[in-house]
């Protein structure tokens, strides 16, 4: 079997290893529930923690909600399921925070809330808190996506100007008490950042470049050093899932290969996506045979006039250029199954890669300068392309070394 073959399973037994619906239901089942509460979940793996947690509780709740970024508004369960708007807010977001907003604010029968929360959260739900107007809300998002940032810092701007960011869905939710899984998409563990911590505030102010802070909204700039509100009942908090089990699960594929497992030059996979991808480009050139896994998410700092792209296909093109000619096999992609705005969830390339980019009528190192990666990939069929996983672990990045 072709290394690329190979590679694919194993990025798709990693998702399959990160099923949201489990792991929420072997949570459930460790809390002392002693009547079905209140259910919100929220995020691109709403659906099946929602369902993970109603089989645990072995009972629908009769108050709830359930907001994910694909399908048309149904139910869940005779729960009310909504389509929010991801990754820029829309109409169907608008309309998911409000429909919270009259769950939590009319009176409620059960003692406990159960709150979901997964990657797309804060998109999915999103609506500003005033004097924020809704126009200045969507500009701001557009301007973090844009901006390159770490998503540490796009969430500590957003929750302080979203009306359910910064534990505010906590507060609201007061004298119920609230437990709150999270399925993570952010690699330092921080529960404020996932999301935008619906149900847990900041410990204090982030370090916002100035750069960036000069071109917020003067409305966004005011409300970043207002200190957020503190749910006044007990609220117990924790990750269930996170990038660590999809990282250790192709590690295992690795293992079972036979493959030797080499130590990757980052930690984290993070920053510039283009750059990230030639530092692991040029490592793979210069390591023995071996492989490695490397999980996290990079970014992309788009420029005037960018092209169609997303952050795993920018590090695959900017790779395929290091690994020229050399036996080398790399893999990066989301596992949420879709990377950047985007019909992929990655890519694969190989040492061949390149030269067939430009033999197929591609300018690569022109599509890598102006962020075109995914028409460049898509011109040799090197495309992951994109699928519903259901959960959200961040991305993994793999790279197999052979023999000369």
């Amino acid at each position: 079997m072709p290394d690329a073959q190979r590679i694919e399973q194993w990025y798709r037994h990693a998702v399959r290893a990160c099923d949201p619906r489990e792991a929420t239901r072997l949570a459930v089942r460790a809390l002392a529930f002693t009547t079905p509460p209140c259910l919100i979940a929220v995020g691109k793996a709403a659906a099946s923690m929602a369902e993970g947690a109603i089989e645990a509780l072995d009972a629908v709740p009769s108050e709830g909600i359930v907001v994910s970024p694909t399908g048309h508004p149904s139910t869940c369960h005779g729960l009310a399921h909504l389509a929010g708007d991801h990754p820029v807010p829309g109409a169907g977001s608008r309309t998911a925070a409000d429909a919270i907003h009259a769950l939590v604010a009319s009176p409620r029968r059960a003692t406990d809330a159960l709150v979901l929360v997964s990657g797309g959260t804060t998109s999915l739900i999103a609506a500003p808190v005033a004097p924020v107007t809704t126009a200045e809300m969507l500009e701001t998002f557009e301007l973090l996506l844009a901006s390159g940032a770490p998503i540490e810092v796009m969430n500590y701007v957003r929750r302080r100007m979203l009306r359910w960011g910064g534990g505010r869905l906590a507060a609201a939710l007061a004298p119920t008490r609230v437990w709150c899984l999270a399925v993570s998409d952010v690699m330092t563990g921080d529960l404020a950042s996932i999301g935008s911590g619906p149900c847990v505030a900041d410990d204090g102010p982030a370090s916002v470049p100035a750069e960036l802070m000069q071109k917020l909204p003067r409305s966004v700039q005011a409300l970043l050093p207002t200190p957020l509100p503190r749910a006044a009942s007990p609220v117990s908090a924790r990750i269930i899932l996170d990038n660590t089990t999809a990282v250790s699960a192709v590690q295992s594929q690795l293992v079972d290969a036979g493959l030797t497992l080499a130590t990757p030059p980052l930690r984290i996979l993070a920053g510039e996506a283009r750059e990230a991808g030639s530092l692991l480009g040029r490592h793979l050139a210069t390591m023995p045979v071996g492989a490695f896994v490397l999980g996290g998410e990079p970014t992309v700092t788009l420029t005037r006039g960018a092209g169609l792209g997303g952050r795993c296909q920018e590090l695959a093109l900017a790779a395929a250029h290091e690994i020229r000619g050399l036996p080398i096999t790399l893999l990066a992609a989301g596992t949420d199954g879709r990377d950047g705005p985007t019909d992929a969830a990655g890519a694969i390339v190989t040492g061949d890669s390149w030269d067939a980019m430009v033999a197929a009528g591609r300018d690569p190192a022109a599509d890598l300068r102006t962020h075109a990666s995914h028409d460049a990939l898509a011109a040799i069929h090197a495309l992951i392309p994109a699928w519903p996983t259901g959960t959200n672990v961040n991305d993994v990045v793999i790279g197999v070394r052979r023999p000369a």
